[in-house]
């Protein structure tokens, strides 16, 4: 049975398409991509997916709720809406996952505040350390 994967990613349709490409060839997960806030949060509340990957700075999209705290000065998007939803991810026992291009020192004590137990050694993933489409394979796998 295939893993289902929700990637929230800005960039996957373009400089990441290997990385989408090897997961979806490998056989092993069926993967869904959300290029916003707005649309992320949609499939969120209403598919089930085994495992979540958020990148942290992510457009808005067509949400007012999104659009305002991107209005406000809150560019780390990605990171509002794992913290928006981790109640549900929580509960539903989904591992998620933090792929960006941000250090862990950066983002780190808002990630602690309302997730004091995340793993950043298996959870967070700077995208300069995923050099080869195993690399990111590896990170999915050891997502807990």
């Amino acid at each position: 049975m295939k893993t289902n994967i929700l990637w929230v990613e800005d960039e996957a349709e373009s400089s990441l398409v290997a990385r989408k490409n090897y997961l979806e060839g490998c056989g092993l997960y069926n993967l869904t991509i959300m290029r916003n806030a707005s649309h992320a949060e949609e499939a969120i509340r209403s598919k089930k997916f085994d495992k979540i990957i958020f990148d942290i700075r992510i457009p808005p999209g067509f949400s007012q709720k999104w659009e305002n705290l991107h209005n406000n000065g809150d560019y780390r998007l990605g990171l509002a809406l794992v913290e928006d939803l981790y109640p549900k991810l929580s509960e539903n026992k989904i591992p998620f996952g933090i792929c960006t291009v941000e250090r862990w020192a950066d983002i780190s004590e808002r990630v602690l505040t309302f997730d004091p137990s995340f793993d950043n050694k298996n959870n967070f993933i700077m995208k300069g350390e995923i050099v080869y489409p195993e690399d990111f394979v590896d990170f999915i796998e050891n997502l807990k």
